[in-house]
């Protein structure tokens, strides 16, 4: 150690740390879990994948969700990417109530998509940003 350097973890990166280990057990539990495992066609053919945890969405006419998660792409030597950390955010409008908290895993399939993904915003559906 050297003298007068502080080497304790900054509270951001610990949350940074945690939020990959979280995203890396749910990615390990959609894809080795019988009920619920994704197919390993959609893994092993995927470009991107982007892990969002504890996803809450909540309305009462008006709604909103919001989440944080990790994403990785595969590079042209089809190994993974190092993880960029993003947030999932939306609102939304009309009739409806409730509450809703998940883990979402999304696959993006092709080229298109990972260039799109990678760009600094994407829009997923009419209401979703991530």
């Amino acid at each position: 150690p050297t003298a007068g350097m502080d080497h304790r973890e900054t509270t951001e990166g610990l949350e940074l740390r945690t939020r990959m280990s979280k995203a890396s057990d749910v990615f390990t539990r959609v894809t080795t879990t019988q009920e619920i495992r994704i197919p390993e066609t959609i893994v092993n053919n995927a470009r991107c994948v982007a892990v969002l945890l504890d996803v809450v969405q909540a309305a009462f006419l008006a709604g909103g969700k919001y989440g944080q998660g990790v994403v990785s792409c595969r590079g042209d030597d089809n190994s993974w990417s190092t993880p960029a950390f993003v947030s999932l955010s939306g609102a939304s409008i009309g009739v409806q109530i409730g509450a809703d908290k998940a883990d979402i895993v999304l696959f993006f399939m092709d080229e298109a998509a990972r260039r799109t993904l990678i760009s600094k915003s994407v829009t997923l559906g009419g209401d979703v940003a991530v």
